[in-house]
């Protein structure tokens, strides 16, 4: 079952913006123009884990803004690949007669940049839209065990040759969107998002489901 928590970050966020420094309640200068955060929160494919980063970007128009950013992603294994090292596990346990396990984990970088459109605004609360495009750097990490012991370094005695989906890192193209609200409080501000990014790694994409929160400065 998938964490319901990120359904949960409107709450949270306007949680969060109460323990904002009363520093920032200075109204933001007009010159105002870069701003530059800090992103927490979870990364989900197969399974639900951390997601970490930062951006960085500038105000194009009062509802226009470029920006870049950096997410590290602790798990992006799919269905079908952690399927795959399972169904090595299985041919080895048959082959050797020991119970045998296999597991694959795939943290990865991501860095894109795009355009985010507020589409509506109340007050100091905005609601935007946003798309990126840009490149991951997927690290694929099996693990298996025979017997209890692990020998995934040793595959190669067991007759075994992973494939580009189980094992390597690859660097392909990735791209997204996604949905979030903002609240500022003069120079600082603080966000959440839900959105959608497709890396195109190799056989098969893997289709991750963000939901963060960030804290950021407007320069």
């Amino acid at each position: 079952m998938r964490d319901m928590r990120p359904f949960r970050l409107g709450a949270f966020v306007v949680g969060l913006a109460c323990a904002v420094p009363a520093a920032a309640q200075t109204v933001a200068a007009p010159e105002s123009q870069w701003f530059l955060g800090g992103t927490g929160g979870v990364a989900a494919v197969q399974n639900v884990g951390g997601a970490f980063g930062g951006e960085i970007g500038t105000r194009v128009t009062d509802r226009l803004n470029v920006f870049g950013e950096v997410l590290d992603a602790t798990d992006v294994a799919t269905r079908r690949r952690i399927g795959t090292a399972m169904s090595v596990a299985t041919a080895l346990q048959a082959a050797q007669g020991v119970p045998a396990t296999g597991t694959l984990k795939a943290p990865t970088v991501l860095i894109m940049g795009g355009l985010r459109y507020v589409f509506h605004q109340s007050g100091d609360l905005r609601l935007f839209v946003q798309g990126a495009g840009g490149v991951a750097r997927v690290t694929f990490q099996p693990t298996f065990t025979l017997a209890g012991a692990d020998i995934t370094s040793q595959l190669a005695q067991f007759g075994v040759t992973l494939g580009a989906d189980l094992a390597g890192t690859a660097t392909k193209a990735a791209f997204g969107g996604g949905l979030g609200l903002e609240l500022e409080r003069g120079v600082w501000y603080i966000g959440g998002q839900i959105g959608l990014v497709s890396i195109r790694t190799p056989s098969q994409p893997s289709n991750v489901i963000q939901a963060t929160v960030t804290l950021g400065r407007w320069f």
